[in-house]
């Protein structure tokens, strides 16, 4: 329930289900689901699962890419001794196995795409080529791959972003 306004002032009763109701059908428009909805689950599900995977990418380029890119200043006779170290960054021994949980990210799209397939809130189209690239994406770090699933990726999510700007969505 809604208590006061911005001067403090207190709404009536009948004012204050009427601001609710405005919210309400706000939050629940066009751009979200509820959870009646054929897709709902899967794009909540999706989303929690790539929030994860967006955070383990992080830890990833902050742990592996960023840092080994600190050794490119090395000698060469200097970069051969640490090549014992390089073997376990590569293995991913201790708190690095957490970066296994990448796959989190496309499978979350990859669920989030299939709700946006079964709720039809977009062509079909869109949700496949989401679909194709997200199960490409999940290859073992194969750059062409990647690149390929990056565009069927794009191809499925920018006229969805565009639709969203437009608030036609």
């Amino acid at each position: 329930m809604f208590f006061g306004n911005v001067t403090g002032g207190y709404r009536g009763k009948r004012e204050s289900q009427q601001n609710e109701k405005h919210w309400s059908r706000r939050l629940n428009g066009n751009l979200s689901y509820t959870a009646d909805k054929p897709g709902a689950w899967f794009g909540f599900i999706g989303g929690v699962l790539g929030i994860f995977g967006a955070v383990i990418l992080a830890c990833d380029k902050g742990a592996l890419t960023l840092t080994l890119s600190a050794f490119d200043k090395l000698p060469e006779r200097e970069f051969v001794q640490i090549y014992p170290a390089l073997r376990v960054l590569q293995e991913r021994a201790g708190m690095l196995a957490i970066v296994w949980l990448l796959p989190l990210l496309s499978i979350g799209a990859l669920i989030q795409a299939i709700g946006l397939l079964k709720s039809k809130a977009v062509p079909a189209w869109q949700p496949i080529m989401i679909i194709i690239g997200m199960i490409i994406m999940l290859n073992p770090d194969i750059e062409i791959l990647s690149t390929f699933a990056a565009i069927f990726t794009a191809i499925g999510f920018i006229p969805i972003g565009v639709q969203v700007m437009r608030k036609s969505l």
